[in-house]
């Protein structure tokens, strides 16, 4: 197989893909404007061809580890329950 002829090596809409060495620099742009989720900012970066094969994983992965979106996001709580007297 030719180079370029790998999806992974032609990238997305005929973009090559995103030097491994700036994708931290790209999540930290598509992200800081609004905090958004993973897959959003999957969706973002897709749309004007940027691409790299752990795309997917690498957007949830940073936002999971965004310190703003840790202590300001949707997080999952139980429902309150009455605490028992004793």
């Amino acid at each position: 197989m030719k180079t370029g002829e790998s999806p992974i090596l032609k990238g997305y809409n005929g973009h090559p893909p995103i030097p491994r060495e700036d994708v931290q620099q790209v999540l930290e742009e598509a992200h800081a404007p609004g905090h958004i989720g993973g897959a959003k900012i999957y969706d973002h970066l897709m749309t004007p061809g940027y691409y790299w094969p752990t795309m997917e994983i690498d957007s949830a992965t940073f936002v999971k580890r965004c310190k703003v979106c840790q202590l300001h996001g949707n997080l999952i709580h139980a429902p309150a329950v009455e605490l028992p007297t004793h």
